[in-house]
């Protein structure tokens, strides 16, 4: 008879459960984080900050208020300490311009101050630094002596920026613009230094501060003195304010030939005195007219 013999079974593969790996894993990396965590509290105890130093050029920053702040940090640990909160709530301060916070080993906090460098008012309450930004201490009374600046919400820096390149104009005159203002319809009006007002209206404040500039020596010193207002928002010209003269004063003293009669008064409104308009000099502007045109 034949013989039959089985096959035998091949050796399966041992499987190791994926759920048993899982949890190994899981366990692995629950010690390590607890470990961790024992060794952070560890070093906190034995590395913790202890000083917080405040470097820089500080003339304006409450630093009392600034440390208080700060203070709540002094308990944490070397490694564990916030860095970017810090830098965050120094921030808050109005007159911290930049930031820069640092640990020093062992237990020293060091933080660096650059305070803001006010060149400008800006609408009474706030100041603008060199780069045309706003900020707004808890007072500008120390600061009455900077130009004002005033303007719709976000065009500091093209105010500040006009403010320059005007002045740059008017240096050649020993003149400086104290106040400058753009209004909502986008309107410029000046003061300068010796309280000459400056109406520019919409155009471009410096091609007509220009313009002006290259006719206003052809009125002479004496009528350039005397101006109290200049409006420029003529394409070819501009209209002029004159200044009140001061009345005369009145002669002391009797005449030799006796007594000193008191003369009849004059009405006011015929008097003509020189240099003296009561509104617009309209004439100003057709003589400047006529001596351009010859």
């Amino acid at each position: 008879m034949p013989r039959y013999t089985r096959p035998r079974a091949r050796p399966q593969p041992r499987r190791f459960p994926v759920l048993r790996l899982l949890v190994a894993l899981g366990s692995m990396t629950a010690l390590v984080l607890v470990a961790a965590k024992l060794s952070q509290n560890r070093l906190e105890t034995y590395l913790p900050m202890k000083y917080v130093r405040v470097e820089g050029s500080i003339w304006n920053l409450d630093m009392d208020a600034f440390e208080q702040t700060l203070a709540p940090y002094t308990h944490s640990g070397y490694f564990s300490t916030d860095m970017e909160r810090i830098e965050t709530e120094a921030k808050t301060f109005a007159w911290v311009d930049r930031v820069r916070v640092e640990r020093l080993w062992p237990d020293t906090l060091v933080v660096r101050i650059e305070e803001q460098k006010p060149i400008a008012r800006w609408d009474g309450d706030s100041l603008l630094n060199d780069r045309g930004e706003r900020f707004t201490p808890p007072s500008v009374a120390d600061y009455q002596h900077l130009p004002r600046l005033s303007g719709p919400e976000g065009q500091e820096k093209l105010v500040l920026g006009t403010l320059r390149a005007l002045n740059a104009k008017l240096e050649r005159r020993n003149l400086r613009i104290v106040t400058l203002s753009l209004s909502k319809r986008r309107a410029w009006v000046a003061r300068l230094e010796n309280s000459v007002e400056i109406v520019f209206g919409h155009q471009d404040p410096l091609a007509a501060l220009e313009r002006t500039l290259s006719l206003l020596p052809r009125l002479g010193e004496d009528r350039i003195a005397a101006i109290q207002k200049l409006d420029l928002r003529y394409p070819n010209g501009f209209s002029v304010i004159w200044k009140p003269l001061e009345p005369e004063p009145p002669p002391t003293g009797n005449p030799p030939g006796g007594a000193l009669e008191q003369a009849p008064r004059i009405p006011e409104a015929t008097l003509e005195p020189k240099f003296r308009l009561t509104q617009t000099d309209k004439t100003t502007i057709q003589w400047l007219e006529n001596r351009i045109a010859t």
